[in-house]
């Protein structure tokens, strides 16, 4: 009889990914996706199909599925636009 590990499909199935944010330009979207990496959540950026970067008006920013309602709070709390929009709009704070 063999010692061997046989690993079943569900054991390594990984949870799908869906869109927490979408963002604007791609410097925009590097920006999300390095503040998820950066609190441990695995992000990955997606353009519409048959877009080039260039092309894309649009980048989704995509988490897997269980980390969903941490990304969202992150993104919220910690937005890249938060900062352009305290700047703009409250220019006391840029010191």
């Amino acid at each position: 009889m063999s010692d061997k590990i046989v690993k079943t499909r569900s054991s390594t199935k990984t949870s799908p990914l869906v869109t927490v944010v979408l963002a604007e330009d791609k410097g925009l979207a590097d920006g999300y996706k390095e503040l998820l990496l950066e609190n441990e959540i695995c992000a990955t950026i997606k353009i519409p199909p048959g877009q080039t970067p260039k092309e894309a008006k649009s980048f989704a920013i995509m988490v897997p599925e269980k980390q969903i309602d941490k990304a969202y709070k992150i993104v919220e709390s910690k937005s890249p636009g938060q900062y352009f929009m305290d700047a703009f709009f409250n220019p006391e704070i840029d010191e």
